[in-house]
């Protein structure tokens, strides 16, 4: 260990004591913590509402999902895949690789009408080797999972080789490891962007010493258990991949699609620099004061 990392580590934990809690409001809503009995539908229940409500991040560029064939990658406990039905897509498949999370979003089904319930089906698939034919799909819908992939550059691939010419992938939101809460610490550390200052070996540490006074953060980052040596293994699944917005654009391109829109959603001081000094939405800057990004990238119609 090297020598100042416990000096450090002391330092980010009071860090993460003081901090405001990013999830308390959302742990609100669902009425349920990570842990709970109710907390996997509750989650998936709850992702339906928010998109009721606000609809999908891209606003004006998401193109018409109305008849088409959807694939969801990471659909977790289901509420996109049934907000995506309810708003006129033909057929939803999601796809995931927990078993829990599915058993929730099938469960889920009980609370809409016949339709969009029909219209619905999930699949325990792995997103980097799907399990479906070549232009099988109109739409690859993304959210919230790109920085999740072990293997993001196959998934590009693979979504594009089940859409069909002139598909589109859809990724409403990714968060680049440089973001604010690119650490997905939300629980565990609250501190944002403690990676650009501190190692990973401070802040795996200072975790661990949050745990111990708050024993239910096991639920969340069971990887403590297991001496984690990055902020990786604290996760259940290991599933971050540090993905950056370079990387993103990169693999989307070595995959064949074409970019129409790639869009980053500012923090309050990122969103007054970009209008002061009219930064570029891909510039370093942006990325790190930055809560995440959004892209349509289109599969050309001769492909």
């Amino acid at each position: 260990m090297k020598p100042f990392a416990p000096i450090l580590e002391r330092v980010l934990y009071a860090l993460g004591e003081l901090a405001p809690d990013p999830k308390r409001g959302h742990d609100a809503d669902i009425g349920h913590k990570p842990g709970d009995p109710g907390y996997q539908r509750a989650y998936g229940l709850d992702q339906y509402l928010r998109k009721t409500r606000a609809g999908t991040p891209l606003g004006r560029a998401l193109p018409s999902l109305l008849g088409r064939d959807i694939l969801e990658v990471g659909c977790g406990q289901g509420g996109i895949s049934y907000y995506l039905a309810s708003i006129g897509a033909r057929r939803v498949v999601g796809i995931d690789v927990n078993e829990r999370a599915l058993a929730a979003a099938v469960e889920l089904g009980e609370s809409f009408d016949a339709r969009v319930r029909g219209a619905v089906e999930f699949r325990l698939m792995d997103a980097k080797k799907l399990d479906f034919g070549d232009e099988t799909f109109d739409v690859v819908y993304a959210e919230n999972v790109f920085e999740h992939l072990p293997e993001p550059a196959a998934t590009f691939a693979e979504a594009f080789r089940v859409l069909r010419p002139g598909g589109v992938l859809l990724v409403p939101i990714f968060s680049s490891i440089r973001s604010k809460h690119g650490l997905h610490l939300k629980r565990g550390l609250k501190v944002p962007w403690a990676n650009l200052v501190f190692s990973e070996q401070v802040i795996v540490g200072a975790v661990a010493r949050r745990a111990k006074r708050r024993p239910e953060l096991l639920v969340s980052y069971p990887g403590l258990a297991n001496d984690p040596k990055s902020v990786r293994d604290l996760r259940r699944h290991r599933d971050l991949n540090y993905i950056t917005h370079a990387d993103f654009l990169k693999m989307a391109a070595e995959a064949g699609f074409m970019v129409e829109r790639f869009e980053v959603y500012p923090t309050r001081l990122g969103g007054l620099l970009r209008a002061l000094l009219r930064l570029r939405d891909h510039g370093r800057v942006l990325e790190v004061l930055s809560t995440g990004a959004g892209a349509v990238l289109g599969k050309p119609l001769g492909s």
